[in-house]
């Protein structure tokens, strides 16, 4: 489901914010009167983790990026404060009115029993007169919009509500009527197949392009299996279409694959630019020792010189350092600050300037000199895991491409399950004038009690997302038929929607802006084609809305209009809010220098110190919606023996050195404590779970000794070889840029007895972990999840997932690669099995049963090992904003700042 913006409203502001168009005033000045000048004229100040810079709210991933994302979107659903009911209607700054929920049995009899229910219809009375805040209106056609984005099979963003049993979505996707669970999974297996199929071919020719007869090997594997797929259609299908699509099928051949080795390094490119613009030198600064105006404990670099601090993100550049009891030591100056390797690029002079496009174009050439290195990107860069998606949903667009043409379009137009009704035709409990309100319905097979967070997905414009020429027909088809501003199964549709995420627009409470307050103009003629100002318009807010790693947003003026009662739904209050890229350990100084004016830094005694005795800062406890964890990617560490091996070295009780008192607690399987799958369920006899160690922490080494041999590894010389003969080395990364961590204890321990008994394991940090998280780069790492309200697993965890959050456990590698061992693909079906019967039933003490056997077979698949609970601490300037106006019965699902249009300064 998307929760971007429930996200959002759960953690307040769980990254950060920024700095304000006018200057900041000390506590105290500009206060004593009104509050509205101030409210005005001075920016609201968040502090926030690095962008990915794709704020787009069909393809935003990190944490950071939907952040802004989220304030300029509204859902079709809310939250209520426990996070256990949707909220809609006039208090909501939501698009549904009204809402209905109803079970019928197969003969269409209405039932509350979810045994005997046949299907679940589900209605959402459409609010009239909602604005985007470019002044367009927001209607049904872009609630259709959203929903066909989010269920196109080319569709690769992280919103799961394809994982919804809706009528006819398996027939739509597939366009096959007869399209069973089994035949649709088998279809995205097929397409994956030969994605791989074809980067096989292409990388065996960049291996050597004079082996023709090697690479032809398996371009020509790569054919047969397309112009099967084709085949096997006409077979079934050439009489009624009147035409065979094998006729259009186009060989692959070394033009193709020429071709194809530039789109790589075209997405390469792309990603070396995505790095450069995250790039933020105050985070190589360190601190600055106001008396002798030195920094320490930063990086040998150049602040004002963008250049390094990218060749250091991008892996052409790196840190000087050694081994020391199999703990990777970074060597530093007298001050601390770490110490640069700049042999690695001897012809580059460290004191010299360089352009954003020739530091791009050095680090291109640096790391792929010649084709050949498109391996390295392949493997070594999110670049990989963006071409296979790429090369798949291609396979599919050529193959639906000629059945359409071959047939004169699609055979399946649409949902059937979904459908634009008149709200007079509500099942609720209140009545509606016929014409007055229009109503999206959704039917689904069965059950699905998570199906109604599913349904809380946010609502884009159409006409900013879609092309002219889609938004013309969708908007032409006043019936809703077949026409969504959508084109079926394309990828370069989806690129180019994709293309708009450098600045986001909707109906939400900010829209993006500049320093100079300019804002998106939409301007269009009557085939929806944008005037030359409002491209204009647009181009100016791509160069400005993100500058020197600020984020700029300013008060949607439309934004009371997404509620009806305007008592609780009006336009925000402060102006201006602006995110701030801020490095975690400098979020209490920047607070205290009021640098900024709201955090969430880690909740350490030595920051509650810090906060406690600075007289301006106040700060809230809630317990956090998500828990930490060490994952294990099964691509690097396919011996599931070794990665249970590993399970028993970590330590999870040191995590509480790092929190203090209650701020902080081991957990022991994949859900955060503040999950309903713990409750006691009296009237079920269900117990309150206190789950244990799964695998038990054994610093004898005498567990994990068992399971290496289990796995058949040998031990000779005082080392562990694995099944293949290869020595076992671990790194254990840390996700940031410092080792200011919770779980950097537990590596470290972990470290020491796995270099003890004969296992080399080396400890690093890495700033852009989190990045490489999203393509399933890295191998054993430190992180957290965020929760959302229901404890479905099927996003992180479910065979079918298309999220990328299942790339972390690699299982790209034993599924879509088929490398999984009978023992893992076992577990890997029991556990999706186990995933979807928790969608079966509606009775919560019958799911948290289910769920906890599902944690369980988590384990014995070891690629995650929960670790810790946390609270977060919610810290602002409680000199400037008043504490009056913020949400003062705060949950785990509803934070201080998650009525932020409500929130106001000081008088």
């Amino acid at each position: 489901m998307n929760k971007k913006w429930m996200r959002l409203a759960a953690v307040g502001i769980a990254a950060s914010m920024a700095l304000p168009i006018f200057a900041a005033c000390t506590p105290g000045e500009e206060q004593g009167g009104d509050p509205t000048q101030l409210n005005e004229t001075r920016a609201l100040q968040i502090s926030s983790g690095a962008f990915d810079q794709v704020f787009n709210p069909f393809f935003a991933t990190s944490q950071y990026d939907a952040n802004v994302v989220g304030q300029t979107q509204i859902g079709m659903l809310g939250s209520d404060a426990d996070g256990l009911n949707v909220t809609y209607g006039p208090d909501e700054p939501v698009v549904t009115l009204d809402y209905s929920e109803i079970m019928y049995t197969a003969t269409n009899q209405v039932t509350t029993n979810g045994d005997v229910a046949d299907h679940t219809v589900y209605q959402f009375v459409i609010k009239n007169d909602i604005l985007f805040s470019d002044g367009v209106p927001l209607t049904a056609h872009d609630v259709l919009f959203n929903l066909y984005m989010y269920l196109d099979p080319t569709y690769t963003g992280s919103n799961t509500l394809y994982s919804t049993d809706i009528q006819g979505l398996r027939e739509y996707q597939s366009q096959d009527p007869n399209a069973t669970e089994g035949s649709a999974a088998s279809d995205d297996e097929t397409y994956n197949n030969l994605a791989n199929q074809r980067l096989n071919a292409i990388l065996t020719y960049v291996d050597d392009p004079d082996d023709t007869a090697e690479w032809q090997e398996r371009v020509n594997f790569y054919n047969e299996s397309v112009r099967a797929r084709f085949e096997n259609y006409d077979a079934e299908n050439s009489t009624s279409n009147g035409g065979n699509i094998t006729d259009l099928f186009v060989p692959y051949d070394e033009q193709a694959i020429l071709d194809d080795i530039e789109a790589i390094k075209t997405e390469f490119r792309s990603e070396l630019q995505t790095i450069y613009n995250g790039v933020d030198m105050n985070t190589y600064r360190g601190q600055l020792d106001q008396d002798t105006g030195t920094y320490s404990d930063g990086y040998d670099m150049d602040s004002d010189k963008v250049w390094q601090g990218f060749f250091f993100e991008a892996g052409v550049l790196s840190r000087e350092y050694r081994t020391v009891a199999g703990v990777t030591v970074y060597e530093t100056d007298e001050n601390g600050n770490f110490l640069m390797n700049w042999d690695l690029i001897p012809d580059v002079d460290r004191n010299a300037d360089m352009t954003e496009e020739e530091a791009i174009e050095y680090a291109f050439n640096y790391i792929c000199p010649r084709d050949r290195n498109i391996t390295d990107i392949i493997y070594n860069y999110s670049t990989g895991s963006t071409m296979l998606t790429t090369f798949a949903g291609e396979a599919r667009e050529a193959y639906y491409g000629a059945i359409q043409e071959v047939a004169g379009g699609l055979a399946i137009p649409s949902i059937s399950g979904i459908r634009i009704l008149d709200a007079s035709e509500f099942d609720g409990g209140t009545s509606y004038p016929e014409g007055e309100y229009e109503m999206l319905q959704i039917t689904i097979n069965g059950i699905d009690p998570r199906a109604k967070w599913n349904f809380a997905f946010s609502v884009a414009p159409m006409h900013y997302y879609s092309t002219p020429e889609l938004t013309a027909a969708a908007m032409n088809d006043t019936t809703y038929s077949s026409n969504f501003g959508v084109k079926y199964s394309s990828v370069a549709f989806m690129n180019e929607v994709r293309r708009r995420n450098r600045v986001p627009v909707g109906a939400g409470v900010y829209q993006a802006s500049t320093m100079y307050d300019q804002t998106f103009v939409w301007e269009a003629n009557e085939n929806w084609e944008q005037t030359q100002a409002s491209n204009d318009s647009f181009q100016t807010l791509w160069d400005g809305f993100l500058s020197d790693n600020i984020v700029y947003l300013i008060r949607n003026d439309n934004y009371y209009t997404t509620g009806g009662n305007t008592d609780e739904v009006y336009n925000a209050k402060i102006k201006h809010v602006q995110y701030k890229v801020q490095q975690t350990t400098q979020m209490v100084p920047a607070l205290q220098s009021q640098d900024i004016d709201v955090a969430d830094p880690s909740a350490t005694q030595e920051n509650l110190n810090e906060i406690e005795a600075t007289s301006f800062l106040s700060y809230s406890t809630i317990e956090t919606a998500g828990y930490g964890y060490i994952g294990i990617n099964a691509k690097f560490i396919p011996n599931i023996y070794i990665r249970r091996a590993l399970m028993t070295v970590f330590n999870p009780s040191y995590v509480q050195d790092y929190y203090p008192g209650t701020l902080s607690r081991p957990v022991y399987r994949c859900f955060s404590t503040t999950s309903w799958v713990y409750d006691a369920f009296d009237d079920a006899g269900v117990e309150v779970w206190a789950p244990t160690s799964y695998y038990g922490f054994d610093d004898s080494f005498a567990k994990a000794k068992d399971l290496l041999y289990q796995g058949q590894c040998t031990f000779e010389n005082n080392t562990w070889y694995d099944e293949n003969g290869e020595p076992i080395e671990i790194t254990l990364t840390i996700a940031g840029e410092t080792y200011d961590h919770p779980a950097y204890q537990t590596f470290i321990r972990a470290s020491e007895i796995l270099n003890a008994n004969g296992i080399r394991a080396t400890v690093v940090n890495d700033a852009r972990a989190l990045f490489k998280l999203a393509s399933g780069d890295l191998a054993v790492w430190a992180a957290a999840w965020s929760s959302t309200v229901d404890p479905d697993m099927f996003q992180v965890f479910h065979m079918d997932s298309q999220a990328t959050s299942v790339l972390n456990w690699g299982y790209d590698y034993l599924i879509t690669q088929n490398m999984a061992t009978p023992e893992e693909r076992e577990i890997i079906e029991e556990l999706s099995d186990k995933i979807d019967e928790g969608r079966e039933t509606i009775v919560q003490s019958e799911r948290a049963q289910i769920y906890r056997e599902a944690s369980d077979i988590v384990m014995e698949l070891a690629v995650e090992f929960p670790l810790y609970q946390r609270s977060d601490i919610f810290v602002y300037n409680s000199d400037l904003i008043d504490a009056t106006t913020l949400v003062q019965d705060t949950t785990p699902y509803r934070g201080p700042f998650s009525e932020i249009w409500k929130v106001s300064y000081k008088g």
